[in-house]
């Protein structure tokens, strides 16, 4: 009898679709068949795991590493209306949250570190938001902290990543349309902080990319025609300190196919760049590109002391 209360409980937490805190020692496909799943603080190894369509899991102060049936690719698939917030992942070899074809997906407030992929890949989604996650040690080359593709009015904000290896952006948006890149802290990418890739009438703004002196290699943020045009993007209020070659580069390298066409960077703050003493200047354009260069501040040398300002949610 005196277990009846919790069983009621129980019983019409599940009949609302939401389960119990998780506090298994291994996490399997299994535990996602509500519509709100709960894991526990605690130390996990993860199965790779698909996160059904409209589920939301919330797993702050759970500690996870992929068990022994992960064997690379995506980690953690999130499906369309999946909302994710608060694990810790690490010693993933493969995209850490991947998403394809997916609409109004949520990955906030997670801890992503020492992996061998993309921390956070949405390929082809619709309205995701990816905010307040804090992304380091990425070590294999051509992986990045957070890379949209292909999709239209998604939101990158709020997040910090730094730390990439050989050939690693920090954020990458490719081939979006309408797309916005607000209020990150990037530092100490091995290649651009940011980078825009044949997008269009997306934003970059209020974003600090920072390198500490000698880890540069390339340019801060940049807006590339590779494999489509780049045009009518806005690049502005953003904050670029120690890049290796030019804080902004605005450049072509779809050799003459495409190009660089009406995109406004303005009203942007660029200290001591071109650590790489190659001879680049603060701003770049070069290529098949036609854009407005507003005001924009440049400083080759900085004794103020500024620092990148705290971020909200940090």
């Amino acid at each position: 009898m005196k277990h009846r209360p919790f069983l009621k409980i129980l019983i019409f937490a599940l009949a609302f679709g939401c389960s119990p805190a998780w506090a298994q020692s291994n996490i399997t496909q299994a535990v996602f068949q509500s519509s709100v799943v709960n894991i526990a603080p605690g130390i996990y190894t993860s199965d790779p795991i698909v996160i059904p369509s409209g589920c939301t899991v919330r797993a702050f102060g759970a500690v996870i590493t992929p068990s022994s049936n992960y064997t690379g690719g995506p980690f953690w698939t999130v499906s369309s209306g999946a909302d994710l917030s608060g694990a810790q992942i690490s010693n993933v070899s493969g995209p850490v949250i991947y998403g394809s074809n997916v609409t109004a997906v949520k990955v906030h407030d997670l801890s992503v570190s020492n992996i061998g992929g993309h921390a956070i890949y949405i390929l082809n989604g619709t309205r995701c938001q990816v905010y307040h996650n804090d992304i380091s040690r990425i070590l294999t080359a051509y992986s990045y902290g957070i890379i949209c593709m292909g999709g239209s009015r998604n939101i990158v904000s709020n997040n910090l990543v730094q730390e990439t290896s050989l050939a690693g952006f920090g954020i990458q948006l490719r081939m979006e349309t309408g797309s916005q890149v607000i209020a990150n802290n990037v530092h100490n990418t091995y290649c651009e902080a940011i980078n825009f890739t044949d997008c269009s009438s997306c934003q970059l703004q209020n974003n600090v990319c920072t390198w500490d002196d000698g880890t540069a290699n390339d340019f801060g943020i940049s807006l590339n025609s590779y494999e489509g045009w780049c045009n009518l993007n806005q690049v502005s209020g953003n904050r670029i300190d120690c890049s290796g070659k030019a804080g902004i580069a605005v450049w072509d390298s779809s050799v003459g196919a495409f190009g660089d066409l009406g995109n406004t960077v303005d009203d942007n703050l660029i200290h001591n760049w071109d650590t790489l003493q190659q001879g680049w200047s603060g701003i770049t354009q070069y290529g098949n590109v036609y854009n407005f260069i507003g005001m924009n501040l440049s400083y080759p040398d900085w004794s103020t002391g500024w620092s990148p300002p705290p971020q909200e949610g940090r």
